[in-house]
């Protein structure tokens, strides 16, 4: 099973998080892939307010497979309400 944890969190292999993977993706060959999916759960399950980039560590249960610096990229998105007019 594939788990991860973000160790500047404070977080350990004993804080990994599960990581659903699509069967088609083998962790020993598709670890930047995986890695993404990786920031995507976390970034889902409160991580949206964290500094990026994290380091993400990849694990295959408890086996190390890699450590990664993600980066978030900011894509603005805008809103608009009309004002009232100024006196």
């Amino acid at each position: 099973m594939t788990r991860y944890y973000i160790p500047h969190k404070g977080q350990s292999i004993e804080d990994s998080r599960p990581l659903e993977v699509p069967s088609d993706l083998d962790p020993k060959l598709h670890l930047h892939r995986i890695v993404l999916l990786a920031a995507k759960d976390y970034h889902a399950n409160g991580g949206w307010d964290e500094a990026w980039p994290l380091l993400i560590v990849l694990l295959d249960s408890a086996t190390e497979l890699g450590r990664f610096m993600v980066y978030r990229e900011l894509i603005p998105e805008f809103t608009a309400k009309e004002s009232p007019a100024q006196p």
